[in-house]
């Protein structure tokens, strides 16, 4: 249980991590997008003011337009994506220059943009399911081995009791409760000794002692882990047995 809790805790974390990361890519893209157009207008407008003192230095006088500029200054403006306003107003008076963002180009830049969003959302999203995929499948495995490993355990403590329960020629053999434990007890008909095999505290355990002490799992011998550990005649020499996998039967050599 606790380690599908710290499963789960772990799933939910990435899928934060998922959806913070892409917030901050959409964030960035739509910023750093604005940012750059921004910019470039600014850069436009110092470029057309400073040919402007360029013509005015060598002219001694400001331009009276802005094709002046292009035509015998050099100057070059992208005039598809930015809206140029210049306004003169003397020969000795700097010109009042604005450049504007067309709203054409904004509207392809926005879908340009849209259209990157949607393609980092694609990208996180299947890094998202990738990552999903890889946890759920080793979750699996992990359930897998973990269960099979318990069958396997289950078997082998099975067998353990059904052997000592057949090897038990000269010995009574009485399902018994100690206290909050369940189990049996293979009595030894030739000696003062006997053997305990019960289930406590999810785990199988083994006492070899004097006949009539009572059981201490501190000294006992671990067989197994096992949920379920129940015994009882339905037969005279016929023991039924249920564990964790189920019933089985043993009969004994009385």
């Amino acid at each position: 249980m606790r380690n599908m809790i710290k499963e789960h805790k772990f799933i939910s974390t990435l899928i934060l991590i998922a959806v913070i990361v892409t917030a901050g890519v959409l964030f960035a893209v739509f910023s750093q997008d604005e940012d750059d157009m921004a910019a470039k207008a600014d850069s436009i407008k110092t470029t057309i003011e400073e040919r402007a003192l360029q013509c005015y230095v060598i002219e001694d006088a400001y331009p009276e337009s802005l094709a002046y500029l292009e035509k015998n200054y050099g100057l070059t403006v992208n005039k598809e994506d930015y809206k140029i306003v210049y306004r003169p107003y003397a020969e000795n008076m700097p010109p009042d220059v604005k450049c504007f963002i067309k709203e054409t180009d904004k509207m392809d830049r926005k879908g340009r943009s849209i259209g990157d969003l949607l393609s980092t959302i694609t990208v996180a999203v299947l890094f998202l399911v990738i990552i999903l995929l890889v946890v759920f499948t080793a979750q699996s495995y992990r359930h897998g081995t973990d269960k099979q490993q318990e069958n396997d355990n289950s078997r082998a403590v099975l067998a353990y009791v059904a052997s000592a329960v057949k090897d038990s020629v000269t010995s009574d053999i009485t399902p018994e409760n100690f206290g909050d434990a369940s189990g049996l007890t293979i009595s030894d008909t030739n000696s003062e000794y006997e053997r305990k095999i019960y289930i406590k505290d999810g785990k199988l355990l083994e006492e070899y002692a004097r006949k009539g002490r009572e059981i201490s799992s501190d000294d006992a011998l671990k067989i197994g882990k096992l949920k379920i550990f129940e015994v009882r005649y339905i037969d005279d020499d016929l023991l039924e047995i249920r564990t964790d996998l189920g019933t089985s039967y043993v009969r004994t050599k009385k």
